[in-house]
């Protein structure tokens, strides 16, 4: 009897092992889980400070004043706009030189700098006070200049799961709340401007959805007719040649496509 014993005894330290290996795995696994839910989560709360603190230094609302007009050269069925936010370029510029603009959408998190370097790359990784952050900045092609001649003004930002940056942008494919965000601002220190959203799409990501410029009317007015045919919802606005366009672009977790991007276009008209 005493050798069935001890070889059941054996049985049952190798289980214990077994299963004290197991649990140790299993808290070794939660012990570098939590640690980078803790990680992400001081990234996420880190970035949304840095943007927060940069928007009360710049950002104020207007005293109520008379509704400023859209140029009357780009017909818009929009004829009177009230710009809902100031900002102050000069406190803005002395914190980054690359900030170029300020894009907002009403009662929406889209609320941030526009930045522009010599690269489509720097601003991936850091923020507009030039600071390293995986949240980046939203950031302007680096062929684009702001102004007229300009076909395509192409806006990049990451889309982040706490909806900041663009995290926010995929909403626009839904007609509803589309609907109840028509339009955007772009603000520049030279000039504002109202964004008419006139489609949104999901495209591969390959160079031809993101020409700046075109060898003429025709190839722009294609371009934008592709958008509109594409478009997850149809819109009354009515681009013409010589017009410029505002695309929002970020990435898309569409499973029908490799490296899919999500892209917002809108009409830029200037605001007197």
């Amino acid at each position: 009897m005493t050798p069935k014993l001890s070889k059941q005894n054996k049985k049952r330290k190798k289980a214990r092992m077994l299963l004290w290996m197991i649990n140790g795995a299993l808290l070794l696994a939660l012990i570098i889980s939590s640690i980078r839910l803790i990680s992400i989560y001081s990234s996420y709360h880190k970035s949304a400070a840095a943007y927060q603190s940069l928007s009360n230094a710049v950002l104020s609302t207007p005293s109520p004043s008379p509704s400023r007009q859209v140029d009357e050269a780009s017909p818009s069925p929009q004829t009177q706009v009230e710009v809902p936010v100031t900002i102050n370029w000069t406190t803005l510029k002395a914190q980054n030189e690359d900030i170029v603009a300020w894009l907002y959408c009403q009662d929406t998190q889209i609320n941030y700098p526009v930045t522009q370097s010599d690269d489509n790359s720097y601003y991936l990784t850091h923020n507009a006070s030039k600071l390293k952050d995986e949240a980046g900045s939203l950031f302007l092609d680096y062929r684009n200049g702001i102004g007229p001649g300009t076909a395509n003004l192409i806006i990049y930002g990451h889309r982040r799961n706490d909806q900041s940056m663009f995290g926010s942008l995929v909403k626009f494919s839904d007609p509803k709340y589309l609907n109840k965000h028509p339009i955007m601002f772009l603000l520049t220190p030279e000039q504002d401007y109202l964004v008419e959203l006139f489609a949104c799409r999901t495209v591969h990501g390959t160079d031809k959805y993101f020409m700046t410029q075109f060898d003429d009317d025709a190839k722009f007015l294609s371009y934008v007719d592709k958008a509109i045919d594409q478009s997850y919802w149809s819109s009354d606005i009515e681009i013409s040649a010589g017009d410029t366009i505002l695309t929002l672009a970020t990435c898309s977790r569409y499973e029908g496509a490799d490296d899919a991007r999500l892209l917002l276009h809108g009409k830029l008209t200037p605001i007197d």
